[in-house]
């Protein structure tokens, strides 16, 4: 075939595209401003001849048309003009959540389903975060196929022609001032500066106030990257109550907030204004709550003081969204309570998800007295939980009584400084009496713990708790203790019990005695008498604590001889050897004495 002809084949096929073929096209805009509210606009134009049946005269036909079908979350305006049809279609939205209704709206007007999530967006607001994510679950052209059904039902436009205006094209946007286009819009420009951990301190205050310290771990990289609007964020907190302190911490950097006794209210605002959130409420005592778990309390808590102290409940949300930029997975927030405090409660995340939660357990209290609640990813949940108000005791004595034998008897009483009523007296004794008496096995029956007396006076009220452990008993007094009142103690006697001579018989007691489940943190006095014991100085061994910390165990070491109330009371051994003893002296006696008479009757 010649150059010439396949020239005019070109040429005629050109042609025929041109006047077969149908000129139009869909445009759109997406405007998002920085308040998250915006417009976005949907542009049809074409060609009026290729809109044939619609557009005969002055196309006011169609017009009115369209304008009866326009659904309502759409405004319509006509910028027709010569041979050229302009219909332009806006969207006006207040905010994204806005925007997704209308859209979910406009695509089900067009026969189709709704996305889960039309629109998915992250627009971090922190000094922690910065960049914006941004995605759109559906097709530019999606929310306008009711207008394609609508010109194909009124004949204004064929199905050939369908793709030829409306197929798939892409739409141009600004999304607080960034720019671009895509056949579906999707933006991801996010920096994180990340946080290692957020701790939060909770102490609850015998009077109904509050101690809260929060520790923000920041690594030195992000601290490098965003100084500036990191130090003026946090420190933006400090004032009144509310002291702030910078620390450095290998590699990374923290800064603890501290306020003592707040009021609910005074701890309401002071963590509005860290979490940067000033909607609902984010602190609040909760009565309901300390009854809602204080019977799960008291069964976990395997402690039979527990029962002596006050509960209180709290209901509190926290939301570190700021910190984190809107993340669900950078930060980890672990919440602790005083160790007076502990506590018993739920966690409910955002999604509805819920965990039981305590700082109830072995090996939960760090150095400073504090107990860990739990740890979570998450930066938003709620929480409420009841928990111990620990009380003050004044005065605490322990008398302990030993014996060769191994027999112990320990007798512990304390008072405490807070008032109680004949009503509460009577349900406390039911409730310890129960508690303790479901201790003791029948293997174990030769071993006991009673709660033997309580009673209140006009300083408080005092308890009397009487623990007895046989010798040789698998039951050890210390694991009385132990299982009672959750005391870690530790008692060991040992005995010379093989002496011929039981009163000055060897006998060693060493005990670690644990107080700290019966009070706040300290003891004015605490007396500790040991009996049984005969100290190489011959005193009783007794000693007086002034101004104790009982969260340290009494330590003590009496070595010596056993007394005669040991020997008498409870060591067989001894007593027979006593007995062998006493007849060998009379029988000596009586030889001496009967001497001369059998030498005058000899």
């Amino acid at each position: 075939m010649s150059r010439l002809k396949i020239m005019l084949l070109v040429i005629m096929v050109a042609g025929i595209a041109l006047l077969t073929g149908c000129e139009g096209r869909l445009e759109s805009d997406l405007q998002v401003n920085d308040d998250l509210s915006g417009t976005r606009v949907y542009t049809l134009t074409a060609n009026k001849s290729d809109l044939r049946t619609g557009f005969f005269d002055d196309g006011s036909r169609i017009i009115n048309e369209i304008k009866n079908g326009t659904p309502k979350e759409l405004s319509f305006r006509d910028r027709s003009s010569g041979d050229r049809a302009v219909l332009e279609f806006t969207l006006e939205f207040t905010d994204l959540e806005d925007y997704e209704e209308k859209i979910d709206a406009l695509i089900v007007a067009g026969g189709g389903l709704a996305p889960a999530d039309a629109v998915d967006y992250e627009m971090p607001d922190s000094p922690f975060a910065s960049g914006m994510r941004y995605r759109e679950d559906f097709s530019m052209n999606e929310p306008m196929i009711w207008l394609e059904n609508l010109l194909i039902e009124k004949t204004a436009l064929s199905e050939s022609n369908r793709k030829d205006i409306f197929g798939e094209k892409v739409s141009g946007y600004t999304i607080k001032g960034i720019s671009g286009s895509g056949l579906t819009i999707s933006i991801d420009d996010i920096e994180y500066y990340s946080l290692d951990e957020i701790d939060i301190y909770t102490i609850a205050n015998g009077d109904g106030t509050f101690d809260r310290k929060i520790e923000v771990r920041i690594p030195d990289e992000a601290m490098e990257k965003n100084r500036v609007p990191i130090t003026r964020f946090l420190e933006a907190n400090e004032g009144g109550k509310i002291f702030g302190e910078w620390k450095d911490s290998g590699t990374k950097t923290v800064y603890c907030l501290s306020a003592e006794r707040l009021t609910a209210e005074e701890m309401d605002g002071f963590m509005r204004n860290f979490y940067g959130m000033d909607s609902g409420t984010y602190f609040e005592i909760s009565i309901p709550s300390a009854w809602k778990y204080r019977n799960e309390y008291n069964a976990l808590a395997k402690n039979a003081a527990g029962f002596f102290y006050s509960m209180g409940g709290i209901k509190e949300k926290v939301d570190l969204s700021l910190y984190t930029g809107g993340s669900t997975n950078t930060l980890k927030s672990a919440y602790y309570v005083f160790r007076s405090n502990s506590a018993v409660g739920k966690l409910t995340l955002e999604n509805g998800q819920s965990l039981e939660v305590n700082s109830i357990g072995d090996n939960r209290f760090s150095a400073n007295g504090y107990s860990e609640f739990f740890s979570q990813e998450s930066p938003v949940y709620s929480l409420e939980y009841a928990y111990s108000n620990g009380i003050h005791a004044d005065s605490a004595d322990i008398e302990l009584s030993v014996k060769r034998n191994g027999d112990i008897k320990r007798v512990v009483t304390i008072h405490f400084t807070t008032e109680i009523s004949e009503e509460e007296i009577n349900d406390v004794k039911e409730e310890v009496e129960n508690y303790l008496a479901g201790i003791i096995t029948e293997e174990d029956s030769r071993s006991s713990i009673k709660l033997k007396s309580i009673e209140s006076d006009d300083g408080g009220f005092s308890i009397v708790v009487v623990s007895e452990a046989k010798g040789g008993d698998r039951v050890g007094e210390d694991a009385l203790w132990q299982q009672a009142f959750g005391a870690d103690n530790e008692i060991y006697v040992t005995a010379n019990t093989q002496a011929v001579f039981p009163l000055y018989a060897s006998i060693c007691m060493n005990e670690r005695f644990d107080l700290n489940s019966f009070s706040d943190g300290s003891i004015d006095r605490v007396t500790y008498t040991v009996n049984g014991v005969i100290p190489e100085g011959g005193e009783q061994y007794a000693v007086t604590y002034n101004d104790f910390d009982s969260t340290q165990p009494i330590n003590v070491f009496v070595a010596g001889k056993s007394s005669v109330i040991s020997v008498i009371a409870g060591d067989v051994l001894g007593v027979l050897t006593l007995i062998v003893l006493a007849f060998a002296v009379w029988a000596v006696v009586s030889f001496i004495i009967g001497m001369p008479y059998r030498r005058t009757h000899r």
